[in-house]
């Protein structure tokens, strides 16, 4: 590779991973959507399910609010190799 090809394509690299994650937030927020429609239509014992399914775990302190689970979507991949 030439001196300017180098970083051009670690340019259209890094355009094509903005665009993914760009995709992947307009999937989640979808899904995120959807779930919050589901949960408001349920139960107590299925909203239990539900969080018990999606392994939604919270976490929090005087100062600070984890929560993390699982969100069954088909998330593009995106791989960084080195060069």
């Amino acid at each position: 590779m030439t001196g300017t090809t180098k970083p051009l394509t670690e340019l259209q690299q890094s355009k094509a991973t903005l665009t993914n994650l760009a995709e992947a937030e307009v999937q989640l927020s979808a899904f995120c959507n959807d779930a919050m429609f589901n949960i408001d239509n349920c139960g107590p014992e299925e909203k239990k399910l539900a969080l018990d399914m999606l392994d939604v775990r919270a976490y929090a302190s005087s100062t600070r609010v984890d929560v993390k689970g699982f969100v069954p979507i088909g998330f593009v991949t995106i791989e960084q190799t080195s060069a």
